[in-house]
């Protein structure tokens, strides 16, 4: 919702998202945190490292898609895969699945059962690296452990 509420004040401005994306993500939080019927516990320098890591990913995914796009050959590995999620708090996991949603190159296609499948560009060694780094900043932003994932690698 606040990302639509930003798009349509900022129409087709992209350099607005420098401010937009950390916007949207502490208006998310502080929307979570008044309609939580759980009391949470946020912690700032969680949300300072996902905010960090959310923003470089970002610019790297962004550089590395424009230079496949642009690229006579066309480099793609493409892949559907699954993760198995460590982290077991409903609303991390939905935050967790929407981010990588917003990252360029990937894009969460179901999250069912502990397991969320999604779609990537480029599906290279560090894909999983990745989403596990994303999952480790999501639950440091909501000061809570991390689980064991079910073995699912496809």
């Amino acid at each position: 919702m606040f990302v639509l509420l930003w798009s349509a004040i900022n129409p087709g401005d992209l350099h607005s998202w420098l401010v937009g994306i950390p916007v949207v993500a502490l208006a998310s939080v502080v929307a979570l945190r008044l309609h939580s019927p759980v009391p949470r516990r946020y912690s700032l320098l969680g949300a300072v490292r996902l905010t960090t890591f959310f923003v470089d990913q970002s610019f790297r995914g962004g550089w590395d898609v424009a230079k496949r796009a642009l690229s006579p050959a066309m480099p793609l590995n493409p892949a559907m895969l699954n993760y198995p999620l460590r982290l077991r708090d409903e609303l991390a996991q939905v935050l967790l699945v929407n981010l990588n949603s917003l990252l360029p190159g990937t894009l969460s296609a179901d999250l069912a059962d502990g397991v969320v499948t999604f779609h990537v560009l480029d599906a290279g060694p560090e894909t999983f690296a990745d989403m596990q780094t994303l999952e480790e900043r999501v639950a440091g932003l909501f000061s809570i452990p991390l689980g064991t994932g079910k073995d699912v690698r496809a």
